[in-house]
């Protein structure tokens, strides 16, 4: 397995937990971007007073949250779907190999 995928598939296995339940990705999302706002906040004295530009940058900040945390969730499923069209492929490959065994022993 290549270093990419490897690294797509640890990104992604955390979000397979919340997998069915967007209200608790929303939330982490969420969470994230008012994290993310905090730090800001903390280096720029002009995020620490809250006027219209300050919450123009904080929804800025809980969007951005919101939509890497969809792109994650969308990943997590294409890997999902990528593993179980693999393990039909596997099957498929073992009957068609179980099905030529009695053909070869035949011709031998």
């Amino acid at each position: 397995m290549s270093q990419r995928r490897q690294e797509a598939r640890g990104v992604t296995t955390w979000w397979r937990r919340y997998r069915g339940r967007p209200a608790v990705q929303v939330g982490l999302a969420f969470t994230v971007g008012l994290a993310a706002f905090a730090l800001a906040a903390l280096a720029s004295p002009h995020l620490r007073d809250l006027d219209g530009d300050a919450v123009f940058v904080l929804g800025i900040f809980i969007l951005m949250a919101v939509l890497v945390t969809e792109i994650a969730a969308r990943a997590g499923r294409r890997v999902d779907e990528s593993e179980q069209a693999q393990g039909l492929l596997i099957q498929l490959a073992d009957a068609v190999v179980g099905a030529l065994e009695p053909v070869s022993a035949r011709l031998d």
